[in-house]
């Protein structure tokens, strides 16, 4: 065995639980995607964006503008406030 550092999770912090706080806005939205059950491909034509985009914000390399933030929320079911991390 080698004498790596373990890195705790940055979802669950080492708890094995996601903890809701802890999750970055591009993982929230695709958790909720998922729940909801449609892929990156379907989910980016609903808001009119390429799926390279969307993945994108998903893997937090970029961040959605208002109008798309807001699209998702409708899209997904769920509030902006959630999508930020604020409730």
């Amino acid at each position: 065995m080698t004498n790596a550092k373990r890195i705790p999770c940055p979802m669950c912090s080492g708890s094995g639980k996601i903890v809701p706080e802890n999750l970055s806005i591009g993982q929230r939205i695709q958790i909720e995607r998922k729940r909801v059950g449609i892929t990156q491909a379907e989910t980016a034509t609903k808001l009119s964006i390429g799926r390279a985009q969307l993945a994108n914000i998903e893997g937090d390399r970029s961040n959605p503008s208002i109008e798309t933030l807001v699209k998702l929320a409708q899209v997904l079911g769920v509030k902006t406030d959630y999508l930020l991390g604020l409730s």
